[in-house]
């Protein structure tokens, strides 16, 4: 995993080294992706792990262009950081490696819950993994499996089920869309609505 990281890195570093060669000002925003990466690339919360027992999974970090951004931030009505992170599981399925499946962290702005979403190949919500204070969405998260980019995620549409703070759902539906209008953007086939 150590080395996966290292590679990691140094793929990054070498990447930005060529792309910006020359330019002060790219020069800190290399540094500054660099310290952001370092820092969030320390290892893979255990229950991702967990989920894909057997499988090995590892951390893509993505720098969201400014056209990106824009774009997402159009589509699902909130701006994305800059930086966007990415659990992706590989493992052998019938004897070959294949992709198990990718997973991302999501903690709603103001809030005290961490939850993951795993995606499918389609990139919709396959499963949600419960890491902190879930038990104050129960029943929001099941309504959250098999949404995807098409979704609207608002409650009485295609939410059928709340809890007894809506509020609070609000926040945490509108961190999981954006979540998932990054993931469309970054991993998704392009198409028209």
């Amino acid at each position: 995993m150590k080395k996966l990281l290292l590679i990691s890195l140094i793929l990054l570093q070498s990447t930005y080294s060529f792309a910006h060669e020359g330019h002060e000002h790219n020069k800190e925003k290399v540094s500054k992706d660099m310290q952001h990466a370092e820092k969030h690339m320390k290892g893979v919360p255990e229950s991702i792990k967990k989920y894909f027992k057997g499988g090995e999974v590892s951390l893509e970090h993505r720098v969201l262009s400014k056209d990106q951004i824009k774009n997402i931030e159009k589509d699902s009505g909130s701006k994305p950081d800059d930086y966007f992170h990415t659990f992706v599981a590989v493992g052998l399925k019938n004897g070959k490696k294949t992709q198990l499946g990718a997973a991302t962290v999501v903690k709603p702005k103001g809030t005290d819950i961490e939850f993951a979403l795993v995606y499918d190949s389609h990139l919709e919500i396959k499963d949600i993994i419960e890491i902190k204070n879930t038990d104050k969405i129960k029943n929001l998260l099941p309504e959250l499996k098999g949404k995807g980019h098409h979704d609207s995620f608002i409650i009485g549409k295609d939410i059928k089920k709340s809890d007894k703070d809506v509020k609070l759902d609000e926040k945490v539906l509108k961190s999981v869309k954006l979540d998932v209008f990054i993931m469309q953007t970054l991993w998704g086939k392009p198409h028209k609505h």
